[in-house]
């Protein structure tokens, strides 16, 4: 195989205690860079080295020994990377190594051959990704730049934030390679211990987790987020074992759901999830893996849910009828059946509109307000009352009080069907009968204005459908057609 990794085992002994006089045993040793090939995806371990090295006594160490030993050592612990030695990332490895070979402040230790307990082994995965601040001066590409020292440090510790977390077994990290121009940068990601250590699409994973969840940050970076790869895993391989879920919370929005990790966010996470992840399992038979992606961001004063679960294994994600099966399984009023969207595909839903006047009651700004007082005790009574009246009907799903408008005080309701709908007329008693025992029980006079059916959802895309305005120009160029192409052929 050529010249060999690592000088012989007493010469490195000797060598060592220049170096670590207060050894860390957090990382094996890696080979030296002098015969180490770079690889994109991990392999098995080399044999052990043969116990006859340890025989021989030491011999003085050679200068080309030792920068060998301390480029090493350097490429190892990158957080005190020289500048003027990033790791070699031509020569990095990516063999795991086993016990008993060199290690980061260890002695050389001789393996037992009769031992039968399992050796503990390391595997490395590369990540690479491109950095997309625009504001990055020459410098910090410069390798022998304090700013460049100062760059590598931020990735290296953000990296080592985000898998220390995700993976007991997460060793350590080394920037390899940071690419002036292209802002696009590759570090290794070391794993060992006697567990199976994660593949490549949960490495990238849990990248594309905390970029996503920071708003395309890592740090104080911002990252592309295509440019994300483990590996040689894209995103698009990530995509086969991913599914995608989006929804409207009628809940108020506060500004901090926009923070993981703040009370308001623990509380609806946990609400989101519960109603959620169990229909999930259901559909696909198999549970996802623990830790999905939940954002929430404003929708008109209230929560645009975004959800990504990731499987152990590649699923069917041409497997058609995820949001049917959500619409129809969550029965929280909560979730807006006529919002959501499961890997690109809408719940097939039916929406009549109505328009409903409020008397005796003034309009204020607080009714412009979903997140005031009075804005919720008044959808919460018309929400109720009209649900009565209405879920005896064939396919009634759910009734969403949309907005409150003024002058009279005025309130948009969509009640919300399943695939056939009763005639319209049957609507309309109901939602009358429901009005009556409102202002009966509660002394709430409403009126209804109009009804209409609505636009009807479609599960053929997750794109909202053609505007009305749209095919009303449509319809007037095909009419003028029709009239003017007689004249046009003569």
């Amino acid at each position: 195989m050529g010249e060999q990794c690592l000088p012989a085992a007493a010469t490195l002994l000797a060598v060592l205690p220049f170096f670590s006089p207060q050894p860390s045993a957090a990382l094996p040793l890696s080979p030296s860079p002098s015969a180490i090939s770079l690889s994109l995806s991990p392999s098995l371990s080399p044999p052990p080295p043969s116990p006859v090295l340890a025989q021989f006594p030491p011999s003085p160490p050679e200068p080309e020994v030792l920068l060998r030993a301390w480029s090493l050592r350097q490429c190892l612990r990158p957080q005190i990377l020289p500048s003027h030695l990033p790791c070699y990332p031509q020569q990095f490895h990516s063999q795991p190594l086993l016990k008993g070979q060199f290690g980061l402040g260890q002695a050389v230790s001789l393996q037992d051959s009769t031992s039968s307990a399992p050796e503990p082994s390391y595997i490395t995965h590369y990540v690479t990704f491109k950095i997309s601040n625009e504001d990055f001066s020459a410098s910090q590409w410069n390798p022998v730049a304090l700013e460049h020292r100062l760059l590598n440090e931020h990735v290296h510790h953000e990296l080592q934030f985000i898998y220390h977390r995700a993976f007991p077994s997460f060793q350590d990290a080394c920037i390899l390679e940071f690419r002036p121009g292209s802002g696009a940068v590759k570090a290794s990601l070391v794993f060992g211990g006697r567990a199976l250590g994660p593949s490549a699409r949960e490495v990238l994973w849990i990248l594309y987790r905390q970029v996503k969840a920071s708003r395309g940050m890592l740090g104080h970076l911002f990252l592309d987020e295509s440019s994300l790869a483990a590996s040689g895993s894209p995103l698009t391989d990530l995509a086969l074992e991913t599914i995608c879920i989006s929804f409207t919370a009628m809940k108020p929005f506060l500004p901090e759901l926009i923070l993981p990790g703040s009370a308001p966010f623990v509380l609806l996470e946990d609400q989101i999830l519960h109603l959620v992840t169990p229909v999930v399992s259901r559909f696909y038979k198999e549970h996802p893996q623990e830790g999905p992606l939940l954002l929430f961001s404003n929708a008109d004063q209230w929560v645009r849910v975004s959800m990504e679960y990731k499987f152990q294994n590649s699923i069917p994600t041409h497997l058609r009828g995820l949001a049917n099966h959500l619409a129809h399984s969550i029965m929280d009023p909560i979730l807006q059946k006529s919002s959501i969207v499961a890997n690109g595909e809408k719940a097939e839903l039916v929406l009549y509109e109505m328009w409903l006047q409020i008397l005796g009651q003034p309009f204020t700004k607080a009714l412009k307000d979903k997140t005031s007082p009075e804005a919720q005790k008044l959808r919460q009574q018309l929400t109720r009352w009209l649900t009565r009246g209405l879920r005896s009907l064939q396919n009634f799903g759910q009734v969403v009080v949309e907005e409150f408008q003024p002058e009279p005080l005025t309130a948009k309701v969509g009640a919300i069907f399943f695939g056939a709908t009763p005639a319209q007329t049957l609507i309309q008693d109901s939602v009358h009968q429901a009005l009556y025992i409102l202002q009966k029980d509660e002394g709430l006079r409403v009126e209804m204005v109009t009804l209409a059916l609505g636009t009807r959802s479609s599960g053929a895309s997750c794109q909202p459908g053609t505007p009305s305005s749209t095919l009303l120009i449509l319809n007037l160029l095909l009419v003028t057609l029709i009239l003017f192409l007689p004249q046009v052929l003569k």
